[in-house]
């Protein structure tokens, strides 16, 4: 090896070394987090994700969500579509550490709170999901969708009082919001058609109470 050749080595084993020394100490990730921060990479990313799902490439997606949080970790909204991607995919378990990690990034998190519930109830932990669905419905200022899917939890555990209780609670939250809104990315144990019902029902009410 001539002394031409013995210098671009060199030179290749100090950049290499310098460059995992970033990377171990976070440098390089943080700077490669807030280019990704600062475009409409996340929104394009999104896009290209519900793409995949809605063509039935699954793991194509769940593939492409995580590959998007190894430089954005802590994006929740991401997070929650990889969780239920997961959940839509059988994959209850990666669901439940998808819906974890979210929270224990963001724990005010009511969206992925309840949706850890649903996961919970569909591996056969009733009692965990109930202590998730109260947390969501408090957290949440007793947002309807989540209020929807705790009485939904009171009926499939036999307690039709506790049920009819909070479907009241449900009746008058959408008789003052005008509208459920459940975001696209909250998993629901409550049947849609009930909390429909419930709507068309506080929408002929207003009706009736509006009449002169």
């Amino acid at each position: 090896m001539n002394s031409k050749s013995r210098c671009l080595l060199v030179i290749l084993v100090v950049f290499a070394v310098v460059n995992a020394a970033v990377l171990l100490t976070g440098t390089g990730l943080s700077a490669q987090r807030d280019v990704w921060e600062q475009t409409e990479l996340p929104a394009k990313w999104k896009e290209r994700v519900l793409k995949m799902i809605g063509d039935n490439h699954h793991q194509e997606a769940i593939t492409a969500l995580r590959n998007y949080l190894r430089h954005v970790p802590d994006d929740g909204n991401m997070r929650r579509l990889l969780g239920k991607v997961l959940f839509e995919s059988g994959r209850c378990g990666e669901a439940r550490d998808a819906y974890y990690a979210a929270l224990l990034n963001d724990p005010g998190d009511f969206v992925a709170r309840n949706n850890m519930a649903v996961v919970m109830m569909r591996q056969g932990h009733a009692e965990d999901a109930l202590r998730e669905f109260k947390d969501a419905f408090d957290g949440s200022g007793q947002e309807v969708f989540i209020a929807a899917n705790l009485a939904r939890w009171y009926e499939l555990s036999g307690d039709a009082v506790s049920a009819e209780n909070i479907w009241n609670a449900v009746r008058e939250g959408v008789r003052v919001s005008g509208e459920v809104m459940i975001p696209e990315d909250a998993l629901m144990l409550a049947d849609m058609e009930k909390i429909r019902a419930l709507q068309q029902q506080s929408d002929a009410a207003k009706k009736t109470a509006a009449r002169p």
